[in-house]
């Protein structure tokens, strides 16, 4: 592994502990300022994804005018900017802002930095590329979990906000170690958009439940008898989950993925019903979100694999497809789970994500895997 790519992958790690930090802690400041579960559904749902979704589908016009040594420090320096916010934050109207700005900071980390990746590395390497930049968000994420809960418990939300402004700086800083010679692109064989498709319509439901689970837990955790340092702990084995498997992955490659994803989301399905029944077990939520983890993971990288394998621009474009989708799944999750959480109660709430992957498991049966 060149200093370069080690440069890249660092900066991953940091930047995604900036995020998860975010994506974890903002529902907690939200009702914290008397948000609802939904208004805090459409804060971390609608106004996070909506500059998302709108930039998304542009990936491929956008990141071929641009020099891509830019987006990566670009990203980083976003989610200062939206921390910075989260930390002068004393209504709800500066949580959407917060919020604004750390949509328009994923989309030059995620399908920017996947797009770059896609391009870099070529057919059998690209996979086991995929799988290790993974494992490297999913180990800042991990990290980030660790410092959400950590430092909001022990010093509280103000100063795990300031402390993630110092974080995203230096990512950014250790991002501009990370050089591109150039940004040509080579095209490959043509595959039917029509076989490239249906990979996408697999995640969303995924991405569905992943949504909600963040947007809905922390908070109702929180005012349930939980500690900001125990909704850390459920959520560092989440993204340690999500971490080993992608690590896995990068290791044996795509010849078990199918097996992996239908058995995870299996007892993942399991697991909802679980905690439907036990709502405030610290037990059974942590058996949703590894599970939820592992399945997560192993779609994202699969579907990747799937969309780049035209190459060049039409694989770009199909990534920012891809993350387009998330960003939908991720805009209309959190507001419909908060929605039925207020109405319905928590119970509902995961017999509705079970179905979700009911959902998933039955489509991923039907669907033959062609890596």
């Amino acid at each position: 592994m060149d200093r370069s790519l080690r440069m890249l992958l660092a900066g991953a790690l940091l930047t995604s502990a900036s995020v998860s930090a975010m994506i974890q802690m903002s529902p907690v400041q939200a009702v914290m300022l008397q948000a609802s579960y939904t208004d805090t559904g459409l804060l971390t749902g609608f106004a996070r994804n909506i500059m998302y979704v709108f930039l998304a589908p542009m990936t491929a016009v956008i990141i071929l005018r641009i020099n891509w040594n830019t987006p990566l420090p670009l990203s980083a320096m976003l989610m200062a900017v939206s921390h910075m916010l989260m930390w002068l934050a004393n209504d709800l109207l500066m949580v959407m802002a917060a919020q604004l700005v750390m949509g328009v900071a994923m989309f030059f980390f995620f399908p920017c930095g996947e797009s770059i990746i896609a391009t870099l590395y070529k057919k059998t390497h690209r996979f086991r590329a995929f799988s290790v930049f993974a494992s490297a968000i999913s180990g800042g994420f991990l990290l980030g979990s660790l410092l959400a809960g950590s430092v909001a418990y022990f010093a509280g939300l103000k100063s795990l906000f300031a402390s993630m402004v110092v974080l995203s700086i230096i990512a950014s800083l250790v991002f501009t170690r990370f050089k591109i010679a150039n940004n040509t692109v080579e095209e490959e064989k043509n595959i039917s958009l029509k076989t490239l498709a249906k990979p996408i319509v697999l995640a969303i439901p995924y991405y569905f439940v992943l949504s909600s689970a963040y947007s809905v837990l922390p908070g109702f955790l929180v005012l349930n008898g939980l500690t900001e340092l125990e909704v850390g702990v459920l959520f560092f084995f989440h993204m340690l989950s999500r971490m080993s498997v992608s690590y896995f992955l990068s290791k044996s490659g795509a010849g078990i993925v199918k097996q992996l994803l239908i058995g995870s989301s299996v007892i993942l399905g399991v697991s909802c019903l679980l905690a439907s029944l036990y709502t405030t077990s610290f037990t059974a939520y942590l058996l949703v979100l590894v599970f939820l983890g592992l399945s997560v993971s192993i779609c994202f990288i699969v579907t990747l694999q799937a969309v780049s394998k035209r190459g060049g621009s039409q694989s770009i474009f199909l990534i920012g497809v891809f993350e387009t989708f998330i960003g939908i799944s991720f805009i209309a999750g959190p507001p419909l789970a908060g929605f039925l959480l207020d109405s319905y109660g928590m119970s509902i709430t995961l017999q509705a994500l079970a179905a979700a992957v009911a959902l998933a498991v039955a489509l991923n049966l039907l669907h033959r895997y062609q890596l």
